[in-house]
């Protein structure tokens, strides 16, 4: 194929490049719907942040050019590609380290602590992690050897259970139906969830960065996930990931804090008074 051919990066997932937006566009509605009225601040964060990645998403900016990709495969003009490896990298890795810094300087120096342990139900955040059954898109391009292994089976296996448990978990935390867990049981159980939750995103992001970099056995960098710096993907890797690894360190740091009801007064919610051992 000539270096000078253009190549669309649409479509090269499939159902892939058409859940991932929409389960983005869905994603920052409820986010930013929810808390720009309450927290303006954080809400044009959010806001901002999702412009960003989309910009970014849409306009290819990991990749010098459409082609830069044929050209990593054909081990051709390495010093184009040096660079726009380099770049790329920068960008998947810093960009989401800037706006966890940000995060973490508000959370010590503004109201986002409160705003986040008050105002925003613990069911809100689990229900937000249902975008995870993304994943199933990808058993398709598996199959068809478009994904490295690895990261395929990882996605497939770890991400499809965190969405499909988020939903029951949002049932039990916003019905306030625990059972047939009691006392500090389902304490652990969202212990474990979010453990399990926070190790898969670091893990799959770690090896998506590997894969870019060229970087791993042949179960990460075979075939090379060229499209790693085309639409949706950035998307993907610039805001959800981001935005759902914030939630589960809020949820493992927190959640004592986090399970304490929201309204002041009145009877604990049942799954409260189960996790601190009180009679049901």
């Amino acid at each position: 194929m000539p270096p000078n051919a253009v190549v669309s990066s649409s479509s090269s997932l499939g159902l892939f490049d058409t859940l991932v937006p929409l389960s983005s566009i869905a994603t920052v509605s409820i986010v930013v719907g929810y808390t720009l009225p309450r927290y303006e601040p954080f809400g044009l964060f959010l806001l901002l942040w999702w412009v960003l990645a989309v910009f970014i998403s849409l306009n290819d900016c990991l990749f010098a050019s459409q082609t830069q990709w044929q050209y990593r495969q054909q081990s051709q003009q390495q010093n184009n590609n040096t660079i726009s490896d380099v770049w790329g990298l920068v960008v998947l890795v810093g960009l989401p380290m800037c706006m966890w810094t940000i995060l973490l300087w508000a959370w010590f120096h503004g109201r986002l602590r409160g705003f986040l342990l008050n105002m925003v139900p613990l069911w809100s955040m689990i229900a937000l992690h249902i975008y995870r059954l993304d994943g199933l898109s990808i058993v398709l391009p598996l199959w068809k050897g478009n994904v490295p292994k690895l990261i395929g089976f990882q996605t497939i296996v770890l991400d499809v259970l965190m969405g499909a448990t988020a939903v029951p978990l949002t049932w039990m935390l916003y019905t306030q139906r625990t059972r047939p867990f009691s006392k500090r049981g389902f304490k652990d159980v969202l212990w474990f969830w979010n453990s399990l939750g926070l190790y898969d995103l670091c893990s799959a992001y770690l090896l998506l960065v590997l894969n870019y970099a060229s970087v791993g056995g042949s179960l990460i960098t075979e075939p090379p996930f060229s499209v790693l710096g085309f639409h949706p993907f950035p998307l993907l890797i610039l805001f959800q990931v981001p935005l759902a690894v914030a939630i589960h360190v809020l949820c493992l740091t927190n959640m004592d804090e986090l399970i304490e009801p929201k309204s002041g007064g009145g009877v604990l919610p049942l799954h409260v008074r189960r996790l601190r051992g009180m009679p049901t």
